[in-house]
């Protein structure tokens, strides 16, 4: 990538690096990031396109006003990590590793998180567009004041899975959500689902004496 005149020079990442209470702004094109760390380090007004952060850590930071766009990410690690009106789009990071981890005023549209673990990680205000829990194991998990598009939770599993006061559009795993805890209008969302899952046929009463 090639600096603008009197542009902060472009962050650089390399492969299997080493980065420590470091800060990254301005662009990122074709990230190489593989089996890269990153310690207590601060993301701020960032936007990383393409590439690759295979088997990367995560830890201790923050991310504020990041845009990440078509990044791979499989079996990368996230601890004790905050990120706040960011937006992950077109990434993939199944078989990831998240604890601890805050999201909150953040879009995500189209996230891979196959066979992914989440432990201790909680969603706030964010809009999220097809995400593919898949085989994911989520433990100890909350989505507050959330719109859940195109949820899919096949073979995944939950224990302690707060989705109450959440929007939730759920395509695949119905029969998943067992450890979920859900209120009453997520409830009456879910019927026909639930109902088709069971097999059961619901038809108008007969009210005639």
């Amino acid at each position: 990538m090639t600096d603008l005149p009197g542009a902060p020079p472009a962050p650089v990442v390399v492969a299997e690096g080493l980065y420590e209470g470091e800060e990254f702004s301005g662009a990122i094109d074709a990230l190489d990031g593989e089996g890269c760390r990153f310690l207590d380090c601060r993301f701020a007004s960032l936007t990383v396109t393409g590439g690759r952060g295979e088997r990367s850590a995560w830890r201790g930071s923050t991310f504020e006003g990041v845009r990440f766009t078509g990044v791979r990410m499989p079996r990368s690690s996230w601890l004790d990590v905050r990120i706040d009106r960011s937006a992950l789009s077109g990434c993939e990071a199944y078989g990831s590793q998240w604890r601890r981890v805050r999201l909150e005023g953040c879009l995500i549209d189209t996230l891979n998180l196959r066979e992914a673990t989440w432990r201790d990680v909680v969603l706030v205000d964010c809009t999220v567009r097809h995400l593919d829990l898949g085989s994911a194991r989520l433990t100890d998990v909350a989505l507050r004041h959330c719109v859940i598009e195109q949820l899919d939770l096949s073979n995944a599993t939950l224990t302690r899975v707060d989705l109450r006061g959440s929007r939730l559009d759920l395509v695949r795993g119905v029969d998943r959500l067992r450890g979920a805890t859900i209120d009453h209008t997520q409830l009456l969302d879910l019927a026909p689902l639930l109902a088709s899952h069971l097999g059961l046929t619901v038809r108008p009463g007969d009210l005639a004496p």
